[in-house]
């Protein structure tokens, strides 16, 4: 299932290109630097980018929300479950999608601004494993 992404240097960016056009005013916007899709994406960048095999673990749309309705103990806190509903929500169910959003009401900011581009998710991979990798702090 493709999950609407922004890198988070684009924030700034969109937030500003959004609240200048009048048509947004009392309007909910939708927006996203680029549609990925999980496995395709994460794993093979992941892969690109280290150089390293990336372990994966397959899971079904079945077995996360049986853990998402899993009720709150020791072995698994509340926490846990916040993070499970969350990867249900965008990864299975679709909640972080384009097409959802544009369903839900909102604004598309592709179609507002077409000259807002986000930035590749893939250079903020590849700024994140240099800046780990070199113990780069700022």
């Amino acid at each position: 299932m493709p999950c609407a992404t922004t890198a988070i240097a684009d924030i700034e960016r969109f937030l500003a290109s959004i609240i200048f056009y009048p048509r947004t005013l009392n309007q909910y916007v939708f927006a996203y630097g680029e549609h990925v899709i999980q496995q395709r994406y994460y794993v093979v960048l992941a892969h690109e980018i280290t150089g390293e095999d990336v372990p994966v673990i397959r899971v079904t749309k079945e077995q996360v929300l049986d853990l998402a309705h899993q009720p709150e103990m020791e072995s698994f806190m509340v926490w846990q479950k916040v993070i499970v509903q969350y990867l249900y929500n965008n990864w299975c169910k679709g909640d972080n999608e384009a097409s959802y959003a544009k369903y839900l009401g909102y604004l598309d900011a592709r179609e507002l601004c077409p000259e807002l581009e986000g930035n590749a998710l893939r250079l903020m991979l590849v700024t994140a494993w240099f800046l780990l990798k070199y113990d780069v702090r700022y």
